[in-house]
Parts: C-alpha cells; sequence; structure tokens
C-alpha cells in the first residue's frame, strides 16, 4: 500500500466516520479531521522527515486493534497515534515505537492551555496587546483555575468510571456542561449537570466502585478533551465578546488557530515536557 502510494507510511488517527479494521485495510478512511491536523504538525515540527500519509479512521477500540497487529509486527509501514485517555493508568499503553499517544488525555488537553489560549485571542483580535495583556491575561488565569478546581472531582469519577467500564459522561456533547458566559462572568464548569449524571451513572451500577490508590489528577490534562476544548473555545468567545466587538469564529477555525499556536510556541521554547513527550516517541523508529 505504501509502495504504490509512494509514501514511507501511513499514520492512522482517530476522527471521522469510525471504520472497521476490515474497512481499514482495503483503504477506507476520511482524509480531514482535527486529530489530522494535530497530529500533521506533531510529524512535521518533532520528527525526522518522512513522507506521510495521514488517514482518519475514527473509533479508537479499532485503532487499539490495529495498533496491536503494528506492535506484534504482522502490520507493517503504519503508525497508529491516538489519545492515551486513562490507558496509562489502567495498563493500556501499548508499548511500540510505532504506536503513538498525547502526552495528555487527548490532543485537546495539549493544545487547549492558557498560553495557547491568549495566542489564539490576539491573533484572531486586532486590539493592542501592551493595553490589555493584564486584564486578558487575569480572565485566563481565574477561568482556567476555576475549571481546574471545579473538574478535579468529576475526573476523578471519571477514571474510576473508565476502570469499571461505566459510560456516564456524554463525551460528545460537552456543551451541556460549560456554562456560558453571563453577567460579565467568564464561562465556567456547570457542576449541577455532571453531577446529576454521576448520580445517574450509580443509579445504573449494582456492584460497588473500588477506588483504589489515590491518583493526583491534573484536570486540564487529565480531563475529557472535548470538554475541555469546549472550554476553551467558549473562553475565546467570552473574550471575543469582551474585546473585539462581539466578533466570533467558527469552532474549526480556532481549533486550528490553536494548534499552529502551540507548536510555534514549541518551537519558541516553550513547553519542553510536552516537547521532550513528543519528540521521544518521534524518534524511536
Amino acid at each position: 500500500m505504501c509502495l504504490f502510494l509512494r509514501v514511507d507510511a501511513i499514520v492512522l488517527v482517530e476522527g471521522g466516520l469510525s471504520r472497521t479494521v476490515q474497512e481499514i485495510h482495503s483503504g477506507q478512511f476520511e482524509s480531514e479531521s482535527q486529530d489530522i491536523a494535530f497530529w500533521q504538525k506533531c510529524f512535521r515540527e518533532l520528527g525526522p522527515e518522512r513522507r506521510l500519509r495521514f488517514w482518519a479512521v475514527g473509533s479508537k477500540a479499532t485503532l487499539t486493534e490495529i495498533a496491536r497487529q503494528v506492535a506484534g509486527g504482522s502490520v507493517l509501514n503504519v503508525y497508529v497515534a491516538m489519545d492515551r485517555d486513562f490507558d496509562n493508568l489502567i495498563g493500556k499503553i501499548i508499548d511500540s515505537p510505532r504506536v503513538l499517544y498525547t502526552f495528555g488525555y487527548s490532543w485537546e488537553n495539549d493544545v487547549w492551555n492558557g498560553e495557547v489560549i491568549e495566542e489564539v485571542f490576539y491573533t484572531l483580535c486586532g486590539v493592542c496587546r501592551d493595553t490589555t495583556k493584564v486584564k486578558v491575561n487575569e480572565i485566563i488565569t481565574s477561568a482556567t483555575a476555576a475549571f481546574n478546581r471545579d473538574m478535579r472531582w468529576a475526573t476523578r469519577a471519571d477514571f474510576l468510571c473508565f476502570k469499571h467500564e461505566i459510560g456516564w459522561l456524554p463525551r460528545h456533547s460537552p456543551q451541556r456542561f460549560i456554562s456560558k458566559a453571563s453577567h460579565g462572568r467568564a464561562p465556567s464548569i456547570n457542576k449541577s449537570a455532571i453531577k446529576q449524571c454521576v448520580r445517574e451513572a450509580r443509579s445504573k451500577r449494582t456492584g460497588g466502585i473500588t477506588a483504589g490508590a489515590l491518583i493526583k489528577f491534573n484536570p486540564l490534562a487529565d480531563s475529557c478533551g472535548h470538554l475541555i476544548g469546549t472550554f476553551g473555545y467558549w473562553l475565546l468567545v467570552y473574550l471575543f465578546r469582551g474585546f473585539c466587538k462581539g466578533t466570533t469564529y467558527p469552532r474549526d477555525l480556532i481549533d486550528s488557530v490553536a494548534v499552529d499556536k502551540l507548536f510555534e510556541k514549541i518551537r519558541q521554547g516553550s513547553f519542553g515536557v510536552l516537547r521532550a513527550h513528543y519528540r521521544h516517541q518521534l524518534t524511536a523508529n
């Protein structure tokens, strides 16, 4: 396949329609997704020069199955790049130089941090940085600190449910857990909505849940990626409304700019731990 495509390898990522292993082996995939945008940047910025083709194939379960085939040597010239979720905490990381994981729970967790949010804001909003920097930084710092505080117990609950294979957080509708900006307040976590989901999950569980060892979570790195991505988006919308006469931009555009700004900051020397994580994986083979 790679010889036919004139590339060194195919990189399989999440995003797009979910495909079966058989469909992927027969060449069915999506050529556009935010996962592709992120991983393509990773390979280009932090890995050696290679001719690569990126395929979004949807389901992580399917990617994991192919990753095992890659690790076992039955699938060649393929990289599998995917979100780590909580795999590192339950012993499910697949050890192979051609199986790559995000540093945080997902690529959104790696991208959506305070520094990147600020850079996206000033890239898209034509205001004077010198006169607004203190106020903008104060809003971002306060909002992200509140997210970290309010999501700490929920992130632990999410891990315990993940560990016991209990579905409780609707990952594809994260907007219901964000209280959008109102009355001059920045967006925040809707703790009541999250608690309601936890109560519903408990009511469906017949057996007990073992807490296990106490793990210290960092919600900005370890919470559901769709949730933190949505939170970052609405925080930017709040900033645009406050400083840019209500200008707004499509979510896909903002995600793309955020990915670009992350790697721009990495090139400038920021996020050393993040850089080392991806650099180590991308140069292993």
